[in-house]
């Protein structure tokens, strides 16, 4: 469903969330594993315990740097950042799972379904399969060097 970015060194340096969140490490699953990659229609940037951007997820592909992965990410209306922010807000709540994210992790349904939230319908992103590109293919964004 969602796959969180911790990007607050990166912030902290001056960075934008868009190129601060566009890469990331340990999910190298979505670059071998089709259905695993599709699972996963947003992706979003935490500062802290805060959530500070969401995007939908087009495409990934696999960075130059090992174990990274890149995303072609594309911006949401509010409304959708709203319900998704409410959502990682719940769910820290309940469990403070993305207390333990590290860098980057996936949140499952099924992680709120245990917490007992109800997830409501989404339908923000148009992307129906996230597809698989060459890091060429991805804009790459100017990160501050941290």
């Amino acid at each position: 469903m969602i796959i969180v970015v911790k990007i607050n060194r990166c912030l902290a340096v001056g960075g934008n969330v868009a190129a601060c969140a566009y890469r990331a490490w340990r999910l190298g699953g979505l670059i071998t594993n089709p259905t695993l990659r599709n699972r996963f229609k947003y992706l979003v940037a935490m500062n802290g315990y805060n959530v500070v951007g969401v995007f939908c997820i087009r495409a990934v592909a696999r960075d130059p740097e090992p174990n990274r992965v890149q995303f072609d990410l594309t911006p949401i209306n509010q409304d959708c950042y709203n319900t998704i922010e409410d959502l990682i807000r719940r769910l820290n709540q309940a469990t403070q799972k993305t207390r333990y994210i590290q860098g980057a992790g996936y949140i499952f349904d099924d992680h709120f379904r245990m917490a007992g939230i109800e997830i409501p319908e989404i339908n923000c992103c148009q992307f129906e399969n996230i597809e698989l590109v060459e890091a060429s293919q991805i804009e790459q964004k100017e990160r501050p060097k941290i």
